[in-house]
């Protein structure tokens, strides 16, 4: 090193700090940005699967259920299960969750924080049933509802008709 080339590298890195340090916030701010962008949308995505995974289970259900019965949040239906019993599996709204037969069916994600605010079962004509569930995203405010109108089948060979209560 040369005599007239003393305090240059401090100078260097004087200049170059603030440089770099610009540069790394920006990319901080950026992968900020884009982690919250995707948690949004993370979360309106488990808002839709919290709200369409129990209305198929149970326009299944209820599609070759041999008898229903709709009082309040609450709805039963009775199908065969694999071994030709007749069984009842009962659908119900407590605290802003949906539960089949006491086990929750939603909720339990802490990321979307879904919370189910209706879920309501209405017989529109003899033999079908009208379905509506409708959740919202704590997180973001939003919601996001479901309807179906299910048409009752009976099994061939039963003569067994759909009884509402």
């Amino acid at each position: 090193m040369r005599n007239d080339e003393k305090g240059q590298g401090l100078l260097e890195l004087v200049i170059s700090l603030p440089i770099i340090a610009v540069l790394l916030i920006s990319l901080s701010t950026a992968f900020l940005y884009f982690l919250k962008l995707y948690t949004f949308s993370l979360s309106e995505f488990e808002l839709q699967e919290q709200v369409r995974m129990p209305m198929e289970r149970i326009v299944r259900e209820l599609t070759y259920a041999e008898k229903v019965e709709i009082y309040g949040n609450t709805l039963r239906i009775w199908i065969w299960n694999d071994i030709g019993r007749q069984q009842s599996v009962t659908y119900s709204l407590d605290k802003s969750k949906l539960f089949k037969d006491a086990q929750p069916l939603t909720g339990g994600n802490k990321l979307g924080d879904i919370m189910i605010t209706k879920f309501r079962c209405v017989q529109k004509k003899p033999e079908v049933i009208f379905v509506e569930i409708e959740g919202r995203n704590r997180l973001t405010q939003h919601h996001f509802s479901l309807e179906s109108a299910v048409r009752l089948h009976r099994k061939k060979g039963n003569n067994v008709q759909n009884k509402f209560y």
